[in-house]
């Protein structure tokens, strides 16, 4: 959004033959994904879950370069003491819906450490804004 604000799309691209772009915000990967795959969109920053999705799903596309790579936290309220993946049974854990990046990892890991994702806690979709 910054850049393109500043113009640095322009100014970057022009030299490759751009003339234009169009910016789209989405509110996560998924939605996102499914305009790639209308053809709405040339170019997409996701996370790698909604692509691998898309892919799978026909999208003629392909992943070039990872653009994330210190991935993301669980953050925990102080009032919750934290040894372990245990503690957090019977909490409610906000993440980007089914699909996302955040939420397809915070699920396997879960799993990983013997917590139901569907049972033994309450993961609460949200929007990135």
């Amino acid at each position: 959004m910054v850049a393109d604000e500043k113009g640095w799309w322009q100014a970057d691209l022009a030299p490759y033959g751009v003339k234009g772009i169009k910016e789209y915000v989405f509110q996560t990967g998924p939605p996102e994904m499914q305009a790639m795959m209308a053809g709405d969109l040339d170019v997409a920053y996701v996370g790698a879950a909604p692509a691998v999705t898309a892919l799978s799903q026909g999208l003629d596309a392909k992943i070039v370069v990872p653009v994330q790579i210190n991935g993301s936290s669980l953050v925990l309220r102080p009032e919750y003491k934290y040894t372990g993946p245990q503690d957090l049974k019977g909490l409610k854990i906000a993440t980007y819906p089914p699909g996302s990046i955040q939420n397809t990892l915070l699920r396997k890991w879960l799993k990983e450490n013997g917590i139901d994702p569907e049972k033994d806690v309450t993961i609460v979709g949200m929007a990135a804004a």
